[in-house]
C-alpha cells in the first residue's frame, strides 16, 4: 500500500513514520551497516502494534570457521558473509541479544538458517590435518549444537515487545 524509501539513520525518515505502527517489522541484515543499530531498533519497537513482531537476522562474528581465522591472524574484509567490509558492527549470540533486550523486546524464537562444523573448522585451519576432513564433512557433534556461537553463522530472531 505505501512504501518509505529513507536512511533509517536520518530524522526525516523517522518523521515521515510518524503516526505508523507495524504488525512486522524486517531487519534483514540491515542493523549491522547502521552506525547506531541500538537507537534504531528501540525506535522501531515502538512502531510495533501489540502483538507485533520485529524479525532479525544478523551474521554471527563468533562462529567457528571466523574464530579460527582469527586464530591465525586473518581478519580480512570480503564482498559478502559475515565479513563484508561495509559492516560498521558486528554481533555474536550475547551482544545480538543485548541489542534486541536494550531495545525493550524479548526474544520469541531462534533459528539459524547457515551453521558451520566447528569440529570441521579446526582441522581445516591446522595443516596436516586435513586427511580427517572427509570425517566432519557435515556432521555436527551434538554437544556443539548447543553452542550457537560457534556453530551458527547467520542468527535469526523473532521478537516482540
Amino acid at each position: 500500500e505505501k512504501a518509505i524509501c529513507g536512511d533509517l539513520e536520518s530524522k526525516e525518515t523517522w518523521q515521515l513514520l510518524a503516526g505508523e505502527s507495524f504488525e512486522v517489522i524486517l531487519f534483514e541484515h540491515v542493523l549491522e551497516h547502521l552506525s547506531d543499530p541500538w537507537q534504531i531498533l528501540k525506535k522501531a519497537a515502538t512502531r510495533l502494534v501489540p502483538g507485533g513482531h520485529i524479525i532479525i537476522a544478523l551474521p554471527n562474528i563468533s562462529n567457528a570457521e571466523n574464530r579460527f581465522r582469527m586464530l591465525f591472524g586473518q581478519f580480512e574484509y570480503a564482498e559478502i558473509g559475515v565479513m563484508d567490509k561495509t559492516h560498521l558492527r558486528f554481533f555474536n549470540q550475547k551482544t545480538a541479544r543485548e541489542l534486541i533486550t536494550q531495545a525493550g523486546l524479548k526474544v520469541d524464537a531462534y533459528a539459524s538458517p547457515w551453521r558451520v562444523n566447528p569440529v570441521r573448522e579446526f582441522i581445516d585451519h591446522l595443516p596436516g590435518l586435513n586427511v580427517f576432513r572427509k570425517l566432519f564433512r557435515k556432521n555436527i557433534s551434538k554437544s556443539l549444537l548447543f553452542s550457537n556461537n560457534l556453530t551458527d553463522v547467520v542468527m535469526l530472531f523473532k521478537c516482540s515487545r
